[in-house]
């Protein structure tokens, strides 16, 4: 570090770090911006379930069924069958339940 600043920058880094902070940022960035990505993306993750085509129940998505008994899913409705088949003419259900509500072929791509 020297105790006056210079007029032109070094042209190699100090060997020691200065004792006191920059009082403050520099103005610009010290990098030129980049205008498009530098690397192709990654392809998304694959699945070994492929909900598409796929004609199972997803016990991992919930569905909210009333105030009173708020978020259930397909083994709960398969359980409560009698009273609440109803709820598989809404989409999030019928989507989560494609088996039980029979669905399947709504949700087949085209």
């Amino acid at each position: 570090p020297s105790l006056s600043p210079s007029l032109a920058p070094s042209l190699s880094p100090s060997l020691s770090p200065s004792l006191a902070p920059s009082l403050a940022p520099t103005s610009l960035p010290t990098l030129p911006l980049t205008l498009s990505p530098t690397k192709n993306p990654t392809e998304p993750p694959t699945s070994s379930r492929n909900r598409a085509n796929d004609c199972t129940d997803y016990n991992d998505m919930t569905f909210d069924v009333n105030e009173d008994v708020r978020e259930k899913n397909c083994l709960w409705l398969k359980d409560n069958w009698s009273r609440y088949d109803y709820l598989c003419r809404f989409v999030d259900v019928a989507s989560a339940c494609r088996s039980l509500c029979t669905a399947c072929s709504y949700f087949e791509p085209r």
